[in-house]
């Protein structure tokens, strides 16, 4: 279930945070100097190479995830949901990673918006545990 929350929950706070909050520069820079919004205004911006290497670190990140937890669980008997849950732990902490180095200015609110996703994926992980024992015909291992 908590696959399926991924990205509307646990994920979403913190690029939120930095698509408001973060600053390529001081205000006061920016009000001083106003011809510097024309460079997002009129696309400069955004270049072919950026999406391309956004591309292959997205994919190579993915590709390490997946492959370093194949690794680690080769030659054990490892259901599909174990796994499963490692990788979107791992996929959970990569995309906070890479928030956090994006991030150019630090605001208590995207501090809190890594705390509060963490926190709600670990309160999630918890009560869903406890409750969800025999959800959707799974087995809980107790028996």
């Amino acid at each position: 279930m908590y696959h399926m929350l991924y990205n509307l929950f646990f994920t979403s706070l913190p690029p939120l945070a930095i698509g408001v909050y973060d600053q390529d520069a001081p205000e006061q820079v920016l009000i001083s100097k106003p011809t510097l919004y024309n460079y997002g205004r009129l696309g400069k911006a955004y270049r072919t190479h950026s999406f391309w290497i956004t591309t292959l670190d997205s994919a190579y990140q993915s590709l390490a995830i997946f492959f370093i937890a194949i690794g680690v669980y080769s030659g054990t008997d490892i259901g599909i949901w174990e796994f499963g849950s490692t990788i979107t732990s791992c996929c959970m902490f990569a995309m906070l990673a890479e928030v956090a180095l994006e991030t150019k200015s630090w605001t208590i609110l995207h501090v809190g918006s890594l705390i509060l996703s963490v926190g709600a994926f670990y309160a999630f992980y918890l009560l869903y545990s406890y409750t969800c024992m025999q959800c959707l015909g799974l087995s809980s291992n107790t028996d």
